[in-house]
């Protein structure tokens, strides 16, 4: 559902994807995480933000320090998540398109 990398996930399917390398979008092959469920990836995703990978645990320590969306999705994107150098923007926009951020507490 998030779209995150397998690693050594032995669960995984390959797919192509677009990342960006040296700010060109190229097309390439990654395995991502297959889960038995849409509970189980919000699980996964939630514990990726809180507690980062195993090599860069306080990885997105600043996404949980925010105190916005707009914040948010500014620090996922500095601390890696996606390699979209336009991330930020775009999870922003699609927020404020359909009204999401109505649900934040």
């Amino acid at each position: 559902m998030f779209g995150v990398k397998a690693g050594e996930n032995p669960q995984k399917v390959s797919l192509y994807t677009d990342e960006y390398v040296n700010g060109k979008r190229v097309h390439v092959r990654q395995n991502f995480r297959v889960y038995n469920s849409w509970e189980d990836s919000v699980r996964a995703h939630t514990q990726l933000i809180v507690n980062g990978t195993s090599d860069q645990p306080n990885r997105y320590a600043q996404v949980r320090n925010t105190k916005n969306y707009r914040d948010a999705a500014k620090a996922l994107q500095k601390g890696g998540y996606a390699t979209d150098p336009e991330y930020a923007k775009k999870i922003i926009q699609l927020i404020e398109k359909h009204n999401l951020h109505k649900y934040d507490t």
